[in-house]
């Protein structure tokens, strides 16, 4: 799964898309990031599934970004994550 951050684009902080965060942080598969907080942004739909909801990831290097939850084991929103206050 893709990791995706623009620190720069307000776009990409509040309302995560595949096309505000354009920026690859990172790319990811059978790891367990700690979820920071999770907010609504672009709805996905892959595979049969959709969902709206991304999760603010901080991986173990210390790079942070979003994926959509589609992509993270666990229901439309993940279960003790908290939401993003903003």
């Amino acid at each position: 799964m893709n990791v995706r951050y623009d620190g720069a684009d307000a776009d990409c902080v509040h309302h995560p898309s595949r096309a505000s965060c354009v920026k690859i942080v990172a790319t990811m598969s059978r790891t367990t990031p700690e979820g920071r907080c999770q907010h609504p942004g672009e709805e996905i739909v892959d595979s049969g599934y959709r969902n709206r909801w991304w999760t603010l990831l901080k991986l173990p290097d210390g790079t942070v970004g979003w994926v959509n939850n589609i992509y993270i084991q666990g229901g439309e929103k993940i279960a003790g994550v908290p939401d993003c206050g903003w």
